[in-house]
């Protein structure tokens, strides 16, 4: 127990068909929550009812079921199981059965008999005497022999057990079973196509026994399509009597499992075992509802089906109940769509993100909300479940506050931060919807959302629509850091079209642009162009090595950055050339610049320890008047004086040992 409550976990899938719905309904209202925290774990399928159209050649229906997994980030004290619902039969399904049967805490199991060797305690109706039922009628009261048989997925307890009353009851009543007369469904009101191939292959059929009632549906179009007419031309039977199976057209002959009890008594089983009272295993009764489509009285051009069954105990909506109920899902499917497209425009951070999120769920009705994520995680169909790593909280939501979370404020969820400890409060219990929040193979984490059992199936298809805008927002992110490091990136390499990758200075088409920046923009003073040439490079790298040489340039570069420093431009413009232009104060005398230098290699040769002194020589020319077009003009003048200032420049630079210990400069 936690805060005084015991923790249930229920686990169910399908709920967007009628038997599922009910029963997660009815065990909602059973658990009361002054006693308890639910956490129902839901997976809904969409694959069966794209069956047949274009929708790609990928189904990603598998990934709902890891959400049964997540139940081990609860620390539960009993389960409710509706095992036939959560398609056990599917990919994984052995991995998810070794984890359920090896838990040691109280498990109620549905549709499903207790395996041998435990003691659960199970609710599983009475599928064989249900079934046979149906076919003895058929057989007995409508004299039809050739009937076909849409059976219900394979290794589904439900499923296998009313196929087996059909094959029986065919058998004592020595009719033939060929393989062409069964079907194989998935409970799932998509088999159109399947249908069609068995009246296809099976000419003159008198009946379709169909494993429930949502296969039903698919039945009554694929005969639509065949011209055939049904309760005349076919008898059509269905089981488990969905509240739409009355408003067929015409009725359908059924047989009623007591989805209502089910969900009732498992809610009372599981809570009897949680105080230490005796709770046994049952098979719950089931009924024969006969309707028109097996050939009662029925005129197919009336909206009134004469029915026999009107001792219906099970309450009916009206009529306006019924359309209200419609008006709001649609409502809330437009609402939903709008608001959870909008979060794909989000242009913000992950905690903006996550706030839209969570102020999205207030307007959609949310009691409460929570969204735990880990890192990303690619599953295909086989691949086992692991816990996620870096789960954590990033969105929390209810009647008083809205709250989303960036990377340095999710709550961890671990030992020390329990997820139960978030979502479990003192005071009345909660009953938490929980939902795979998923994109293709990627998954991410779990929505809990405390909501009413009529808000699954919208709420289901907001969670696909959250993890799609997740996906998106992923990718933008990813479009961000790529576009940064692109832009980045573009930097680099315009950097290095306008430098000189040895001194970092301007290279000629640099110093061309920044000088018509400068032009542009205005400057005060006086330009004035400088030409200045590393006097002897070629005795440095001859004597002492290119890198030696390397060594004298970049030097020479630093004093000459130096020397202008904020007010001037320098490039290197290749070899040992460099070009200058900076600005000077109108009172500043012209050679002023040149005797800086000098001083400056004079220093800097008076500290250095290398074996070559620095030497420069410098050409000066005012560049009033100085346009992009002209420069080049007053750097001949500038070129000029250099000349003449080489002529002064030192024999050799490279130092010498003198017969003392002192090292000597070479001759000047």
């Amino acid at each position: 127990m936690k805060n005084g409550k015991y923790q249930i976990g229920v686990l169910c899938g399908n709920t967007q068909t009628d038997h599922p719905y009910r029963l997660l309904k009815r065990i909602y209202e059973g658990l009361d929550k002054k006693e308890c925290d639910v956490y129902f774990f839901l997976g809904t399928e969409s694959e069966s009812f794209l069956r047949g159209h274009s929708y790609g050649d990928k189904s990603y229906d598998y990934q709902y079921l890891y959400i049964y997994d997540y139940r081990e980030f609860l620390e539960l004290d009993a389960m409710i199981v509706s095992y036939g619902t959560i398609c056990i039969y599917k990919p994984r399904a052995a991995h998810i059965s070794k984890k359920l049967f090896s838990l040691d805490i109280p498990i109620i199991l549905l549709e499903e008999v207790a395996p041998e060797g435990t003691d659960l305690i199970y609710l599983i109706s009475d599928n064989y005497e249900g079934q046979a039922s149906v076919v003895r009628h058929l057989i007995e009261e409508h004299q039809l022999k050739n009937i076909l048989y849409l059976r219900g997925p394979v290794g589904n307890r439900d499923a296998d057990e009313r196929f087996r009353a059909y094959l029986d009851e065919m058998e004592a009543h020595g009719l033939e079973v060929r393989d062409e007369m069964i079907g194989t469904g998935d409970f799932n009101e998509s088999v159109d196509v399947i249908v069609e191939k068995m009246l296809l292959d099976n000419p003159g059929a008198e009946a379709i026994v169909s494993a429930n009632d949502e296969m039903c549906h698919g039945i009554y179009r694929a005969c639509q399509k065949a011209g055939l007419v049904i309760g005349k031309d076919i008898a059509v039977t269905g089981f488990d009597n969905i509240e739409s199976a009355q408003y067929m057209k015409p009725p359908l002959t059924t047989v009623r499992q007591e989805s209502d009890l089910m969900g009732i008594e498992a809610a009372k089983k599981c809570l009897a075992v949680l105080k230490g009272r005796e709770a046994s295993s049952e098979r719950l009764p089931v009924r024969f509802i006969e309707r028109a489509s097996c050939g009662g009285s029925y005129d197919p051009e009336s909206e009134a089906a004469i029915r026999k069954d009107s001792d219906e105990t099970v309450p009916m909506q009206s009529i306006s109940d019924r359309m209200e109920a419609y008006h709001n899902f649609q409502t809330n499917i437009w609402l939903g769509s709008v608001l959870v497209r909008s979060l794909m425009e989000e242009d913000s951070d992950e905690a903006s993100f996550f706030t839209a999120v969570a102020d999205r769920m207030k307007i959609l009705g949310a009691k409460r909300s929570f969204l735990f994520l880990g890192d990303p995680v690619r599953y295909n169909s086989i691949t086992d479940w692991k816990k996620p790593e870096n789960f954590r909280l990033v969105m929390k939501q209810d009647a008083d506050m809205a709250e989303g979370y960036g990377p340095d404020d999710a709550v961890e969820i671990n030992d020390e931060c329990p997820l139960q400890d978030i979502v479990s409060v003192k005071g009345p219990g909660r009953q938490l919807m929980n939902f795979l929040i998923y994109d293709r193979e990627t998954q991410y984490g779990i929505l809990m959302v405390e909501i009413e059992p009529e808000d699954v199936r919208y709420f289901y298809i907001i969670s696909l629509q959250i993890g799609t805008a997740l996906h998106f927002f992923e990718l933008t992110n990813q479009h961000r850091a790529f576009q940064s490091e692109l832009e980045s990136k573009n930097r680099v390499l315009e950097w290095s079209s306008t430098h000189d990758p040895l001194t970092q200075l301007y290279n000629r088409d640099g110093f061309v642009k920044e000088i018509d920046s400068l032009l542009r923009k205005g400057f005060e003073g006086r330009l004035t162009v400088l030409m200045a040439d590393l006097d002897h490079l070629k005795q440095i790298n001859d004597k002492l090595g290119h890198a030696a040489g390397d060594d004298a340039i970049i030097s020479a570069a630093n004093i000459l950055k130096k020397a202008v420093e904020d007010n001037g431009i320098v490039c290197r413009s290749g070899g040992d050339e460099f070009y200058i232009i900076y600005t000077r104060k109108d009172d500043e005398d012209i050679e002023a610049k040149r005797l800086t230098i000098k001083g400056m290699c004079e220093d800097f040769n008076k500290h250095s320890t290398r074996k070559f002194i620095l030497s420069i020589s410098v050409g000066i020319a005012d560049a009033e008047g100085l346009t992009v077009d002209t420069y080049s003009d007053y750097f001949t003048e500038a070129d000029n004086s250099l000349y003449d200032a080489k002529l002064l420049r030192p024999r050799s630079v490279i130092r010498r040992k003198s017969t003392g210990s002192k090292e000597t400069e070479s001759d000047q």
